[in-house]
């Protein structure tokens, strides 16, 4: 689970400052994100324990949907990490849950603990 929340703290970080360094730069951290997940499907392709195997297909999964998200926020041409469809993703990526394992979403959606 804490893989899964670095990663999540790190794609936040890499994607606001993607957005401050201008035009192309979400464009360009689409990319990276996908030069990732092609990284993280070759290690899954290998020899993998059943705890690790685990492990890498939630974060490929979670990869797969931060990337998408990227995309569009690509295709928004979003300029400003005060614009919308930026912070509408942020309010989404932290919620932290009773069981003190952390979900993805947390602001307009109803939430689904992972804890289960």
């Amino acid at each position: 689970m804490t893989t899964i929340v670095i990663s999540q703290m790190f794609w936040t970080s890499e994607v606001e400052s993607s957005v401050q360094s201008g035009a192309n730069g979400v464009r360009n951290y689409s990319q990276k994100c996908t030069d990732q997940l092609d990284e993280l499907i070759d290690l899954v392709r290998g020899k993998l324990t059943k705890l690790q195997r685990s492990s890498i297909g939630a974060m490929v999964v979670l990869d797969v949907h931060a990337r998408d998200m990227t995309v569009n926020l690509a295709d928004e041409d979003i300029s400003s990490k005060l614009d919308f469809s930026w912070l509408a993703q942020v309010c989404q990526r932290v919620y932290v849950c009773e069981c003190m394992c952390v979900s993805v979403c947390v602001c307009e959606y109803v939430c689904v603990s992972v804890c289960a």
